[in-house]
């Protein structure tokens, strides 16, 4: 039941950085009824294999084992973010690694996804030197989607900064999933501009829901 209503803006240029509206980076956590309206912004410049992980909500979650679960006393399916809204802008203009840039999560590897909305505009004009993935709701999933919405634009690309090399991958929903992705939809404007799909050493991927799901996809929209 949290709700952040200020401007985050981060110039830095420190290791891997989490940037989330609510939370960086949540480790064994649910988080429910949470609201973002405040707009989230990366100008940082990393070097090396460093990532961004940037979203309305929670930057990214920490991979759990098996190990960790028992350590804890703790289920994989107490690992969530549940009805959980962005409202405002996300953007990135800084350089990274890999970057991730999401309305609700940037990456989750456990915690699944449910009854979350983007209704804000989600903006990558930086450089990715490796795979890049900006969506509505989440960039990477190794989890579950489910019932969520996305009805912000999501706009990449600029002739002053153009990504680098690598996968572009640019959705409504979920940039990539290994979990299922089920009673979703999207409304959004996907746009991508300039330099974006002129350069030779990056495959761009655009998609209304996502670009591949390892698991099933049902009852999912684009409009």
């Amino acid at each position: 039941n949290c709700t952040n209503n200020a401007a985050l803006t981060n110039n830095g240029n420190a290791a891997a950085t989490h940037i989330g509206g609510i939370i960086g980076r949540d480790v064994l956590l649910s988080i429910t009824n949470c609201t973002n309206n405040g707009v989230v912004k990366n100008s940082g410049n990393l070097t090396g294999t460093n990532n961004f992980y940037i979203a309305g909500i929670s930057g990214s979650d920490l991979l759990i084992t098996d190990e960790d679960y028992t350590a804890y006393n703790f289920k994989q399916e107490d690992c969530y973010v549940t009805n959980c809204h962005n409202k405002a802008e996300i953007i990135n203009d800084g350089t990274g690694n890999s970057i991730f840039v999401a309305g609700i999560v940037a990456r989750t590897t456990s915690a699944t996804i449910n009854e979350c909305t983007n209704t804000a505009a989600i903006k990558h004009i930086g450089i990715s030197k490796s795979n890049c993935y900006i969506s509505g709701i989440c960039g990477r999933s190794c989890t579950s989607v489910d019932q969520t919405t996305n009805s912000g634009a999501v706009i990449v690309g600029g002739e002053e900064k153009a990504p680098a090399s690598g996968l572009l991958f640019i959705t409504g929903i979920v940039g990539t999933s290994n979990g299922p992705i089920t009673n979703t939809s999207n409304s959004g404007n996907i746009t991508v501009i300039g330099d974006a799909t002129n350069t030779t050493d990056f495959d761009v991927y655009v998609a209304g829901i996502t670009n591949s799901v390892k698991d099933k996809m049902a009852e999912c929209s684009n409009s």
